[in-house]
């Protein structure tokens, strides 16, 4: 059985996953985002392992999300294989789990509920007499109730897993990660404040990895302007979200619009989900990543080559009870 599911109010700003630590030895469940480490899979069943369908050899976790629906638990798996990296073939997979939540589901139908009109027990219009000249007050507007209601299912915990397993390989580093709105102010803003530590770091990186699409230019930081446009196929605004939040390794904004390093690179439409419904983008994983997965090595020996990983989800959240996992679909953007 297949169900059509959706958010109860889609966001509109962006939110940003940034590491908040290294993973230690701790069990972890797998509401909790990461970034590198090892899978934990929501539900019984799900894959032991995850292998690369280009050349077969496991792959291995790059980021694991946790974005809930209005009754659903729902996590997001994206997977990499380093021996495709850098390769132009296909080294991406995403992988969507979906479980059933009790309470969400008794808030959620609570809200309905109340927002219903309610019968009252005297009328605006009602004249009793004592004022005879004044004007009735306005009706108060009703809340309006949702223009869909989730369907009830029948909760069985035996659907639920949640435990860590093996993959084929080493992991890739591994780092908690924290949500934090986009900041909104300005890049000079924040230049004036000054950066720190890793921010600091992550920017150096970003600039002898892609010195075209980088340039602080001098104390100021600056971004070095291009007098014909045209040759610069790097977007002005890639670069100023990014110094935003220099720490950004994910970018979540469901129905937003990617943000991309190349005027000219691809940004969908994907093929639709085998429900019928289409694939539309939800969020990214951002080059800062292979900055904290690869730590001290060399150029040559980092086994993460791409610019940015573009995520597409079903549009209507379909749900399969027998499904532990959906397939979904991602952009793979190269290097610059």
């Amino acid at each position: 059985t297949v169900s059509v599911l959706y958010w109860p109010s889609m966001p509109q700003e962006v939110w940003l996953g940034v590491p908040d630590g290294k993973l230690d030895a701790t069990p972890i469940d797998a509401y909790t985002a990461r970034l590198g480490g090892k899978p934990t899979w929501l539900r019984r069943g799900s894959p032991k392992s995850v292998d690369c369908t280009t050349c077969g050899a496991g792959m291995a976790l790059l980021a694991q999300l946790h974005a809930p629906l209005a009754t659903f638990d729902r996590i997001l798996y994206v997977f990499v294989c380093r021996a495709c990296c850098g390769s132009g073939k296909p080294a991406v997979r995403v992988l969507r789990s979906q479980v059933y939540n009790v309470d969400y589901d008794e808030e959620w139908h609570a809200k309905v509920a109340a927002a219903q009109p309610k019968t009252k027990m005297f009328e605006e219009a009602d004249d009793w007499g004592d004022d005879e000249d004044e004007a009735p007050a306005p009706a108060a507007a009703e809340p309006a109730a949702p223009a869909e209601v989730p369907p009830r299912y029948d909760w069985s915990p035996e659907t639920h897993e949640d435990t860590t397993v093996g993959q084929k390989g080493a992991p890739l580093g591994g780092f908690y990660m924290d949500s934090i709105p986009e900041p909104r102010e300005s890049k000079q803003a924040q230049q004036q404040k000054g950066l720190a530590g890793d921010d600091e770091s992550v920017l150096r990186q970003l600039e002898q990895k892609n010195a075209d699409v980088v340039e602080r230019g001098g104390s100021g930081g600056a971004v070095e302007e291009d007098d014909d446009e045209d040759e610069d196929p790097t977007p002005d605004e890639f670069v100023e979200r990014i110094s935003r939040a220099p720490r950004q390794c994910l970018r979540w904004q469901p129905g937003g619009i990617p943000l991309i390093a190349r005027r000219d690179a691809f940004t969908g439409p994907v093929d639709p989900c085998p429900c019928g419904r289409p694939r539309t983008f939800e969020c990214q994983v951002m080059s800062p990543a292979i900055y904290f997965l690869s730590g001290d090595k060399a150029e040559a020996d980092q086994p993460l080559h791409f610019s940015t990983i573009l995520v597409f989800t079903c549009s209507a959240h379909c749900y399969a009870a027998d499904a532990p996992v959906t397939e979904e679909r991602a952009i793979w953007h190269e290097e610059l």
